[in-house]
């Protein structure tokens, strides 16, 4: 996908920053790639620096305050949320230098980030989160940036952006980028992420391969399963050298690109 394009405007009516949040491997990237090219979301490089730097607040003194957290740095923020079906998860993380590498430590991971997400969006103010589909982004991405651009405030009288969004944003999309877990992910692998995450899965309204009745996952497979997926990172050199990169970025309106600010959440 190439860069914002110039000559296409998006008059922003606010200019509050932007999370765009969501499990590994969930759309967060193509999400922030579409706000950048059509909606005029700016953004700098990943970075884990607010996250850390909080951790490390009680090394500077007078700078302590136990009680810091992202809302309360930034009391406006808005919040985009991408949730992809966590059986297509596992088969796309699994592939990477970072992040679970078998389908139980998946669903175990994928489920605990959602309820998290959960908690924290049920805190919000009205108007300040934006909960999306991927599977929705890459079927019909012009209605998704459509609804995203009335959430960030972005004006469109004439309708010219929302025109130019429908007559070329799936060009930047991978439609039928969904379902791969069906062929591709072991019929023991599926139930074994079900048997964990089922519910959640429901919630989301994906279909359940064994319409609910997966053989559930002991305590005992679980913490194995997880010792087996840190196993396979801990030999992986990629694993090491990624560590330092991976997370969520945070976006702000390109006008003000000067003063961007990217943030890594783990």
């Amino acid at each position: 996908m190439s860069d914002v394009i110039r000559q296409l405007h998006a008059t922003h009516s606010r200019y509050k920053p932007v999370f765009v949040i969501g499990f590994p491997r969930s759309g967060t990237s193509l999400m922030c790639q579409l706000l950048r090219r059509y909606l005029k979301v700016s953004f700098g490089t990943e970075s884990q620096f607010i996250i850390r730097y909080l951790r490390r607040l009680p090394r500077f003194g007078d700078l302590r305050n136990e009680t810091l957290e992202l809302r309360q740095l930034f009391p406006d923020a808005q919040f985009v949320h991408v949730v992809r079906d966590g059986r297509d998860v596992t088969l796309s993380i699994r592939k990477e230098s970072f992040g679970s590498k078998n389908a139980c430590e998946t669903a175990q991971l994928w489920a605990r980030d959602l309820e998290s997400i959960q908690r924290f969006s049920s805190h919000l103010p009205a108007g300040c989160f934006f909960e999306l589909k991927y599977e929705q982004l890459t079927e019909q991405p012009a209605k998704i940036l459509g609804d995203l651009a009335a959430f960030l405030g972005i004006e469109d009288p004439d309708n010219r952006l929302r025109s130019y969004i429908a007559a070329h944003a799936l060009d930047d999309v991978r439609m039928g980028n969904s379902g791969k877990w069906y062929q591709r992910l072991s019929e023991r692998d599926v139930e074994r992420f079900e048997g964990v995450a089922g519910e959640m899965l429901e919630h989301y309204g994906y279909h359940l391969a064994f319409q609910g009745r997966a053989r559930p996952v002991s305590r005992l497979e679980q913490s194995y399963w997880r010792l087996r997926g840190s196993t396979d990172r801990w030999f992986m050199r990629r694993y090491w050298e990624h560590e330092t990169t991976k997370g969520t970025e945070i976006f702000v309106p390109s006008r003000l690109r000067g003063s961007d600010l990217s943030i890594e959440v783990q």
